[in-house]
């Protein structure tokens, strides 16, 4: 296991480059962030490729400064897990879930009065909550979102023409087929068959309470309710199944954990290590100033892709990762650790009514 130590010469080495190199690679990691998190406000077409772009960014950024430098990635950590990485992990998983499993309901039902309905009903609604935008992806390729007005709009992102069936309650529901150019033409009657080109819409309008939508494209079937804005529960899908569940490992893995972990504890902390030194160890590991300064650059990076206060709470999960980067040497546990995180607030997201 490569350990985080350096000897006097790779010491002096790192006083002589300073601060300037981390400074310049946060800088530009920062920048690939909110570059890519808003130009597709300019230019949609790059709106399923930003998450990717990102993720490109936090992982080739550091690594050119290390090759550059002569170094390998081992020294930031992508190093194969050993039996204390297992070790710590585990213990890690123990503690520490059932802990935030707790405080989860209790926050949200102490301030928003949602209380937990753990049926296995919900767990497979297709989460909208997976990704940074309030879409969430069909396994056809469509996609449904919500607008400010409520309305449930159906989007055609695909290449070629799709056809598309759906079925809607109440059958008084005001329908629109939106194209590509701007046009809009009504819809009539409780069921349509419409093809769609690349960019076109459906909208559906329920014009009081709730409304049910189904929709039949590729042979898949998804039924999703919704309803006006005091309705809680997210859209759910009754005939979809767990597939969401290997898109989102596959998605945090790749695009959100690796390139994440690798960016801000593989190379930054490290770096910020060998400038600042491990001055506070908690149960082995260092709680000191590189994990403080890399976790509150991670909170800054997720406001900059959505400009949300909330979204800085991210600081405190983000110590625990900077703890284990520490504790065990490598990458293996925080990656394993975050996305873990990510899949058990996913899952609990579903179990509140």
């Amino acid at each position: 296991m490569t350990s985080l130590g350096t000897t006097e010469e790779e010491k002096g080495s790192e006083t002589t480059s300073g601060w300037r190199e981390p400074v310049l690679v946060t800088l530009g990691a920062s920048g690939a962030i909110a570059l890519f998190s808003w130009l597709p406000l300019l230019l949609p077409f790059l709106e399923p490729y930003a998450s990717a772009l990102i993720a490109a960014a936090f992982i080739y950024l550091p690594a050119l400064v290390i090759w550059r430098r002569g170094g390998h990635l081992g020294q930031i950590g992508l190093v194969p897990p050993d039996r204390l990485t297992l070790r710590v992990t585990g213990v890690v998983l123990v503690i520490v879930f059932p802990l935030f499993c707790a405080g989860f309901f209790a926050y949200h039902h102490l301030f928003f009065e949602r209380t937990p309905c753990a049926t296995v009903q919900r767990l497979p609604a297709w989460p909208e909550a997976l990704y940074p935008s309030p879409y969430s992806g069909l396994r056809t390729g469509l996609v449904l979102a919500k607008d400010d007005s409520e309305d449930l709009i159906l989007r055609q992102n695909l290449p070629g023409e799709v056809t598309v069936s759906a079925r809607f309650e109440p059958a008084d529901m005001l329908v629109w087929h939106e194209t590509g150019t701007g046009r809009s033409r009504p819809l009539e009657g409780g069921a349509l068959v419409e093809r769609m080109e690349p960019g076109d819409a459906l909208r559906f309008r329920v014009r009081s309470g709730q409304g049910k939508v189904e929709i039949v494209s590729a042979g898949k079937v998804q039924t999703l309710w919704y309803g006006n804005r005091e309705e809680r529960d997210l859209p759910v899908s009754e005939t979809c199944d767990l597939t969401w569940l290997w898109s989102f490992l596959l998605i945090q893995v790749l695009l959100v954990a690796l390139p994440e972990e690798l960016f801000y504890r593989g190379y930054l902390q490290t770096r910020l290590r060998q400038l600042l030194g491990r001055r506070f160890v908690l149960f082995g590991g260092d709680v000191g100033p590189a994990v403080l300064i890399s976790s509150a650059v991670f909170a800054v990076g997720h406001v900059l892709s959505i400009p949300s206060p909330t979204r800085l709470a991210v600081f405190f999960p983000s110590l625990l990762f900077g703890w284990l980067r520490d504790r065990t040497g490598g990458l293996t546990a925080p990656i394993a650790v975050h996305v873990l995180s990510n899949l058990l607030l996913a899952v609990l997201t579903r179990f509140l009514c």
